[in-house]
């Protein structure tokens, strides 16, 4: 009796250290993908940059300037997060018909090594034509990535390889580079029609 007993709290015992640790490991994952802000303050106005797009033009926040915009961090080697994002923004901006074409949508590329304008012309080619990739200096990344709020982290591998986490929020800017809100992924019909909706409050329709 006293050991089905004691065998019985054993088990009890295992399911919570096994609760624990499935919690532990999901809370990790939930960190790691939505790779929480630098800080709860971000600038007023996001940080100036001189940066490259797709197809190797040089761009300064000037050129967006006059329209809001939404500006998102990743990396195009980016197994799967990065292309989720970019096909669902992609569906938003078709749902959004031609009120898409006053809105700014910038995807930053974290990994300026080996993202050049060749390999980022190549990967946003699958994506709305609307999408602006910036890559260069990996500093001003880092400056404009920061004023915003958002934050990213090269980790290496024991192969010799990298890959970055990254927020995986979209950050919302006026059309004066100012930031006035976040956008954060949903899920479901309702969500994604809250999403929208936003996008609309934003652009001013």
């Amino acid at each position: 009796m006293v050991d089905r007993v004691a065998h019985k709290r054993f088990l009890q015992c295992g399911k919570l250290a096994m609760g624990v640790i499935a919690a532990f490991f999901l809370i990790a994952q939930f960190k790691m993908l939505n790779a929480v802000p630098v800080t709860d303050k971000p600038a007023p106005t996001a940080a100036s940059f001189s940066l490259r797009d797709q197809t190797g033009k040089l761009l300064t926040q000037d050129d967006f300037k006059g329209k809001p915009s939404i500006i998102f961090f990743g990396f195009t080697s980016c197994p799967d997060i990065c292309p989720t994002t970019l096909y669902d923004i992609s569906s938003r901006l078709s749902k959004l018909g031609d009120q898409a074409d006053k809105l700014n949508v910038i995807f930053v590329s974290v990994d300026s090594a080996r993202d050049t304008p060749d390999v980022l012309q190549s990967y946003l080619a699958h994506f709305d034509h609307r999408i602006v990739g910036l890559t260069g200096d990996k500093n001003e990344i880092a400056r404009l990535a920061k004023s915003v709020g958002a934050r990213f982290e090269k980790i290496s591998s024991d192969e010799g390889d990298y890959s970055y986490n990254h927020s995986i929020m979209h950050f919302l800017l006026d059309a004066q580079w100012r930031r006035v809100g976040v956008l954060y992924a949903r899920g479901g019909e309702a969500g994604e029609a809250r999403t929208v909706a936003k996008l609309k409050a934003l652009i001013g329709e």
